[in-house]
């Protein structure tokens, strides 16, 4: 599926409308990454501000991360302003297996590398990749599985579903939480986020992987409450997936995924269904879980991984 490339992109920057378009601005959701977009582009790019800028303004602060971070220092700043960070934006289907977008992401890179060497003459090596959400796992997968990665230099993820999600498991029962924009595309209740989830790669790829762990999800009964699963999701065909489904099947109580969030029954699910979702999310999820390394940093709510 061909992503449109004909969104919003501002007009009153220094960089023309049609250069932004070329470098995929008009490929992503303006109202929620236009702004994050033209933040880094003026910010990274701003050579006249070495005095004031924000880089100056970093000098001798900490950003709070776990692995022994030291500050900014002036040659630091300095030499930062001897290259240019031209911002790019890809798009990706998000309804598609994550692995052909991370395929696509890889094609992308090639060609923005051999764009700057052909028609700028400039020596671009390596790219710097920032995610969001899912986007975390279209990047993991390109740089750590595809064999990308000697033309990464890092990776900043923002809130990566690294061992799954499991508000999508959620939404298939109670719907889309949130504004009622959102609940238009993903479904605003059960019937519709399953017509628009169940035969999507991308987002069942969000299901909670064996690193979640288990008991994520509670069933309460009055007083009682069964914790599920009880062993490793989706283990093997007839195994605990088909533990899990017959025991939601036979519950008709109300239920919760989180505070606030309750619902009646479940009973959607049979190892029928449940399994051959399995088929395409396990090997994703075997392929692309992350395991910590000496090289990640997590600041504030944000992972950085880099060589």
């Amino acid at each position: 599926m061909v992503v449109d490339d004909d969104g919003k992109v501002p007009t009153d920057m220094k960089l023309p409308a049609e250069e932004l378009k070329r470098r995929g601005w008009g490929e992503i959701a303006a109202m929620s990454y236009g702004p994050a977009l033209r933040w880094l582009e003026e910010h990274l790019n701003d050579f006249g501000s070495y005095q004031n800028g924000l880089r100056a303004q970093l000098k001798r602060q900490t950003l709070g991360a776990d692995l022994g971070e030291q500050p900014l220092g002036e040659e630091e700043v300095r030499l930062s302003y001897r290259y240019r960070f031209p911002v790019h934006a890809f798009g990706y289907n998000w309804l598609d297996d994550n692995a052909q977008s991370a395929q696509a992401l890889g094609r992308r890179i090639d060609e923005i590398i051999e764009r700057y060497a052909r028609a700028d003459r400039m020596r671009c090596e390596k790219v710097i990749l920032v995610t969001h959400s899912m986007g975390g796992l279209v990047a993991r997968h390109c740089c750590e599985v595809l064999g990308w990665r000697d033309k990464i230099y890092g990776i900043v993820h923002g809130v990566m579903p690294a061992t799954g999600a499991a508000a999508v498991y959620r939404r298939m029962k109670a719907g889309t939480e949130g504004t009622w924009g959102v609940a238009q595309v993903l479904g605003a209740d059960a019937a519709e986020v399953t017509a628009v989830l169940s035969g999507a790669p991308g987002p069942l790829q969000l299901l909670p992987s064996p690193e979640y762990g288990n008991g994520w999800l509670k069933i309460r009964a009055g007083a009682q409450e069964l914790a599920l699963s009880r062993s490793t999701p989706c283990a093997a065909p007839g195994g605990a997936c088909a533990t899990r489904s017959s025991s939601i099947r036979s519950t008709r109580s109300k239920t919760h995924a989180s505070a606030g969030s309750r619902w009646r029954g479940i009973g959607v699910c049979s190892k029928h269904t449940f399994v051959p979702l399995a088929s395409f999310t396990k090997p994703f999820h075997s392929a692309t879980t992350p395991t910590p390394t000496p090289s990640a940093a997590t600041a504030r709510g944000t992972r950085l991984t880099a060589r």
